[in-house]
């Protein structure tokens, strides 16, 4: 759907040289995404990755050799990541215990060892995906 919204935007941004830019972040899946041409000044396209790790999350071209598998609820402060999971379950197999590097990403298997968050965001199917994104803090930029 971004690597859509993406394309549908290229041409009137190249034409029109907006003020403004837009950003499209996606996930980085087992299967690379295809090649877009990202040579718009105003328009740009990356992709979220742990690189194996979970001290940085890094913003990679679509055609970077790196895929790590990294989805953006891996990606995010891990302090912050723990109090929201704790407003919407009191499950305890979601817990997180610890968190490995306070500094790092939120990556459930190297940051917080944890297996059982994948299975928390895939529950009724992936509805709790937007739960937590609606009470996951927002900050003005």
């Amino acid at each position: 759907m971004v690597i859509r919204l993406y394309k549908y935007l290229s041409t009137p941004i190249s034409e029109d040289k907006p003020e403004g830019k837009v950003y499209c972040i996606v996930d980085t899946d087992n299967q690379r995404c295809e090649e877009i041409n990202n040579g718009f000044p105003n328009l740009t396209i990356k992709r979220l990755c742990n690189e194996g790790a979970h001290s940085k999350t890094s913003l990679l071209t679509l055609d970077n050799k790196i895929t790590n598998s990294t989805d953006i609820e891996q990606s995010l402060n891990p302090l912050v990541f723990r109090e929201t999971l704790k407003l919407l379950t009191n499950d305890e197999s979601y817990e997180i215990e610890e968190v490995l590097n306070e500094n790092g990403n939120s990556d459930f298997r190297e940051n917080f060892r944890s297996f059982n968050l994948e299975i928390f965001f895939k529950i009724n199917n992936g509805e709790n995906k937007i739960l937590f994104a609606n009470k996951y803090p927002r900050f003005k930029l």
